[in-house]
């Protein structure tokens, strides 16, 4: 089953808007959620959804500038969407940043929603 859109708001603990574009002949769900409007936001996400990654290696997979990487970092641990963990690697302390259980939630709940918004789509361009 799908998660509403009001599910996904109010996880993330924002409004959203259900727009129609008689133009593009689609419904668009408006999230004026400054979290989700910040770049890369749901790609830093992304990237950590298999295993835990280290600065260097999230910058590296999305080619972000670094100094935007570090604020998604810091917006993505506020929210409690991400957490930092130490780990050994070579007798050296690394840290590594893991989704935490929100953001696996998270992960979910954004998978579903964009199944249910190709259907949608799909239904109404028919």
């Amino acid at each position: 089953m799908y998660p509403s859109l009001r599910t996904i708001a109010m996880k993330l603990n924002y409004r959203y808007d259900i727009i129609y574009s008689k133009r593009y002949k689609a419904f668009y769900v408006v999230m004026p959620m400054k979290i989700l409007d910040n770049s890369y936001f749901c790609t830093v996400v992304l990237t950590l959804q298999h295993q835990p990654k280290s600065f260097n290696d999230i910058l590296r997979d999305i080619n972000i500038n670094p100094s935007t990487l570090n604020r998604r970092i810091k917006e993505l641990t506020r929210y409690n969407l991400i957490e930092p963990i130490i780990v050994r690697e070579n007798e050296e302390n690394r840290i590594k940043y893991k989704l935490t259980k929100k953001g696996e939630g998270l992960i979910k709940d954004l998978d579903e929603f964009v199944r249910l918004s190709e259907r949608l789509e799909r239904a109404i361009l028919e």
